[in-house]
């Protein structure tokens, strides 16, 4: 019998902060590729140890000395304690998130 190989993947939150118009460019591209979700410099990415790798040496020999970037595994979050076919808004909540 063959053995069944499960790549897992975690959720990682991806920034960064480019001076040159071309070098952000650049990485946007890169960090895309992984994301499914962000805003400007900043990438939700669900991503296998594999992915963070090559990520990572992406985000290296584009980011120039000046520049600054992050990966950074994100454990839980608010959202995947919900249900995913709940309402996002819940009217026992003490906050409302619109985003």
């Amino acid at each position: 019998m063959f053995g069944v190989f499960i790549m897992v993947r975690h959720l990682y939150l991806v920034g960064y902060d480019v001076g040159d118009d071309d070098r952000q460019d650049t990485i946007r591209n890169q960090v895309k590729n992984y994301a499914f979700g962000g805003q400007l410099s900043a990438y939700e990415c669900y991503l296998t140890n594999q992915d963070k790798i090559q990520l990572q040496k992406q985000l290296n020999k584009y980011l120039a000395h000046q520049d600054a970037g992050c990966v950074i595994q994100v454990h839980q979050t608010y959202w995947q304690t919900k249900p995913r076919k709940s309402p996002i808004f819940n009217p026992t909540d003490d906050f409302l998130y619109i985003g």
